[in-house]
């Protein structure tokens, strides 16, 4: 076992409070939740103290950009920029751009599309559905956990990956 040694830190109350539900979600204690995201936080190419060159903006070419735009926000994700041919959203540290496209075809693959949950998928569902999305497939058992597969409104197939570390390696 790895020696263990108190850290102090101040943080805001409302912060501290989320936190703290959050290991109790997770059924973890507190020191355990904020080792492994600080954890993560140290690994991730992508944090703000280790700036990458280069980083992915996958483009969804759309028939409608404001029924595009409804769609990826109840998705979560928000709107950084709105335009009527080219949109940017975010989501955490992704980001999404949308183009506007005359020829765009109902179910053609015009770019592939996979998000990670990081929840369980039905409580993902229930969001999703809450916000107005109707979802017409069901849970697939995969080799890395489970997927669901959900259609945007031109037809695109975005996989949702709920991942489980026990299968694979």
């Amino acid at each position: 076992m790895t020696a263990k040694q108190q850290f102090n830190i101040y943080l805001p109350p409302e912060l501290i409070r989320q936190i703290k539900h959050r290991a109790i979600d997770e059924d973890l204690s507190l020191s355990v939740l904020v080792e492994q995201i600080l954890s993560a936080y140290l690994a991730d190419d992508e944090s703000p103290i280790m700036e990458a060159t280069l980083s992915t903006l996958p483009i969804v070419y759309v028939s409608n950009m404001q029924r595009a735009l409804q769609f990826y926000q109840a998705l979560g994700f928000a709107v950084h920029h709105a335009g009527a041919t080219w949109s940017e959203l975010r989501v955490g540290n992704t980001a999404l751009a949308l183009h506007t496209a005359e020829d765009v075809a109902k179910g053609v693959l015009r770019v592939s599309l996979s998000l990670v949950a990081h929840t369980k998928l039905e409580t993902l569902i229930e969001q999703l559905t809450a916000n107005g999305l109707t979802i017409t497939t069901d849970i697939a058992d995969e080799a890395f956990g489970r997927s669901l597969t959900i259609y945007d409104p031109d037809g695109l197939p975005i996989q949702i990956n709920e991942h489980d570390p026990d299968l694979y390696a």
